[in-house]
């Protein structure tokens, strides 16, 4: 059972805009009966790991988040959820009675912008135990593809406890349309929309997906994965 907290993240000096804030408002709208608890500099160590350490020195925060999100989760479980993550109807029953449920943004990424977890984790403790032996590189890996890769390398015993949703629940508004108003990209399964705000994340999506692409086409199909895209439109 997944306890009824929802938490989010916010390091630095930067305000939320005011789009974030109307996402926050959904999750109070609908999910009253949920404690909202915000990570910050006040109740999570900046010097947790050296790769939290070497982010937070460096500004680069939304880094910091990354693995602040998985130790919230870790000690108490719950609903993480980015700040730009808009909600639209409650929480179903059928999620909360999960063990560990995650949201693809596309046909082969998982996001981070959304994850459920109840306290202690098995998959969650093996994400948090990654960026424990990971340093601060020039180029560090982003959550989702930290989170793809170990998703598709887990055991089958394991990856049978957690649920990876499609991007109808969580992801139906593309990346590379987001300049689109979401409500078209809207249907029944849809719980919420990652808007892709992204004030404190610059990166190429692009050349993330093509490294998760390569990343499954070389350990895990016979055949390069455009074969597959091809054939399966």
């Amino acid at each position: 059972m997944i306890p009824k907290i929802i938490h989010y993240c916010w390091f630095g000096p930067a305000k939320p805009s005011a789009l974030e804030l109307k996402c926050l408002a959904s999750w109070k709208k609908y999910c009253p009966d949920y404690h909202i608890k915000l990570w910050n500099e006040d109740n999570f160590d900046v010097n947790y790991c050296e790769f939290t350490k070497e982010a937070y020195r460096l500004g680069k925060y939304a880094f910091v988040s990354d693995v602040a999100r998985l130790y919230a989760l870790q000690h108490e479980g719950g609903v993480y959820l980015d700040t730009d993550m808009l909600l639209l109807k409650p929480f179903p029953d059928w999620l909360i009675k999960s063990s560990t449920v995650l949201g693809k943004e596309n046909r082969i990424s998982i996001n981070a912008a959304f994850i459920a977890a109840h306290q202690d984790s098995i998959i969650i403790n093996d994400l948090l135990n990654k960026y424990k032996n990971l340093k601060f590189s020039k180029s560090p890996p982003l959550i989702p593809e930290v989170l793809t890769s170990l998703i598709v390398r887990l055991d089958e015993d394991i990856k049978s406890t957690c649920k990876v949703l499609e991007p109808d629940f969580f992801y139906p508004l593309p990346y590379k349309l987001k300049h689109l108003s979401y409500r078209k990209f809207i249907t029944k399964d849809t719980i919420a929309v990652h808007l892709w705000i992204g004030s404190w994340k610059n990166y190429n999506r692009d050349n993330f997906t093509k490294i998760i692409n390569n990343f499954i086409s070389r350990f895990y199909l016979p055949k390069p994965i455009q074969y597959y895209k091809e054939r399966f439109r």
